[in-house]
């Protein structure tokens, strides 16, 4: 399996991972500030979802900056967004 389609994997895995925290979380009643940690989890699993799309589709924008970090979730937003606009409407 190539370098491309292990990351690819793993930020999807690691997206459905946090999805499933989320759900947990929300669910416990008794535990405080769980609707502020459920809303950061599910931007987390917005943030992986999207690497994920730019690391298949969008082959020529890198989700890695150069101090090794990955890119933050508003500019993978604009990244999508950006692919997007481009598509032809079918």
């Amino acid at each position: 399996m190539s370098k491309r389609k292990m990351v690819q994997n793993n930020l999807l895995k690691n997206s459905i991972a946090a999805y499933f925290a989320a759900i947990e979380l929300h669910n416990k009643p008794n535990f405080s500030y769980h609707y502020e940690t459920t809303t950061l989890l599910l931007m987390n699993v917005w943030e992986l979802v999207l690497k994920a799309f730019i690391k298949k589709y969008i082959k020529s924008k890198n989700i890695f900056i150069k101090d090794g970090h990955m890119i933050f979730i508003d500019k993978a937003i604009d990244y999508t967004e950006e692919y997007i606009n481009t598509l032809e409407p079918k």
